[in-house]
């Protein structure tokens, strides 16, 4: 995927403050002053998800359900946000224009970003005609897109993720990329690029009774005592064609193909085993899966530069919306957490087993 970038400061045929001026006249509000379909509490944010029509509700509410509140929930301590899904093909609207003189420069998974300075301040997919942006005083996202179907599969995985990215900046919580495996409310993030082992490795821990706060992407709150919470974002799981080998049965039935050309099946946690997902976990260590092809899973010790390579790097990328305070984020998690290198057996199932052990025996830990 290539990402163009344009700055609002020059000067364009759109506004600098797409997609919201491109939407017609009174269609956002009139979505707003509906109940939303879905009022999901991930950790101190509370995001309402409203959508233009039923099918975009449920594919944009799908991996949030997990989070469900009653509206009860709003308060003085919860951020508050707003997300609007709009569809134009299902809701009668005219499609979204693009960025003028960009078309003919863009493949299918292209997409255009626009600046202001260090930040991205709205994305446009080529393919499927998305614009995505975040209005900050008001605490409203966008999603304005000309076919909801046309959307990468992969993306309803972590509806909202830019969203919530922007939405967070500067605040002591965000998201960052990685898996949470835990036990008795307490665990360890797993960072690393894709093809590590992360999503097998939580697979495998799930199968085994083990807890989870997310295969990807989770929220990370720092507390006023110098911990560090992650809060389930999303109920979801991406596993590869060769895990569903190792797996078994009981997870490839519940999951379906990403599509073409992605060697991938997207599942959802509670499919599989729901008492696993957890809504929260106190972090105690980072661990750094690798695909060792040992007899025996081995951990030893980290460099916290180390973790960082594994974690900033990806992280900025997955969240796209403003790199540098991404990595920022990250840099900081790995100086507030002991880092280990965790090298991994041919065998998922002895992998979880030996994070359970460690989990059960924290001390354990070289």
């Amino acid at each position: 995927m290539t990402a163009l970038t344009a700055r609002t400061t020059h000067p364009t045929a759109l506004n600098a403050q797409p997609p919201f001026d491109l939407l017609p006249e009174g269609v956002l509000d009139t979505l707003l002053a509906g109940p939303p379909a879905l009022r999901a509490a991930i950790g101190p944010l509370l995001l309402d998800i409203h959508a233009s029509d039923a099918e975009t509700a449920r594919l944009a509410t799908r991996a949030l359900a997990h989070a469900r509140v009653e509206r009860h929930h709003d308060g003085p301590d919860r951020q508050h946000v707003r997300v609007a899904f709009i569809d134009c093909a299902r809701a009668g609207l005219p499609p979204p224009r693009g960025v003028p003189g960009t078309e003919h420069l863009l493949a299918p998974h292209d997409e255009v970003n626009l600046r202001e300075g260090n930040r991205i301040v709205a994305i446009h997919q080529a393919e499927s005609r998305t614009w995505e942006g975040f209005d900050p005083p008001r605490g409203i996202g966008v999603v304005y897109t000309a076919d909801a179907g046309r959307i990468a599969p992969w993306e309803w995985a972590s509806p909202a993720k830019r969203i919530i990215e922007w939405a967070t900046l500067d605040r002591p919580y965000g998201l960052l990329h990685g898996a949470v495996l835990a036990r008795g409310g307490e665990g360890f993030l797993l960072a690393g690029n894709s093809g590590v082992g992360k999503s097998t490795t939580t697979a495998a821990a799930m199968l085994r009774g083990i807890q989870t706060a997310g295969d990807d992407v989770s929220l990370l709150e720092w507390r006023s005592d110098g911990g560090v919470t992650a809060h389930a974002a999303y109920d979801s799981l991406k596993v590869g064609e060769a895990s569903l080998a190792l797996l078994g049965g009981r997870i490839a039935a519940a999951g379906e193909a990403v599509g073409p050309g992605i060697a991938k099946h997207m599942l959802r946690i509670t499919d599989i085993a729901p008492e696993t997902l957890v809504q929260s976990v106190d972090l105690k260590a980072i661990l750094l899966p690798r695909l060792a092809g040992l007899a025996r899973t081995a951990i030893r010790p980290a460099e916290h530069g180390a973790a960082l390579r594994a974690l900033g790097p990806v992280s900025s990328f997955v969240m796209r919306v403003a790199p540098e305070a991404t990595f920022a984020r990250a840099s900081r998690l790995v100086r507030s957490l002991p880092c280990y290198a965790l090298d991994l057996s041919v065998d998922p199932l002895e992998v979880a087993d030996t994070i359970g052990d460690l989990l059960e025996r924290p001390g354990s830990l070289p």
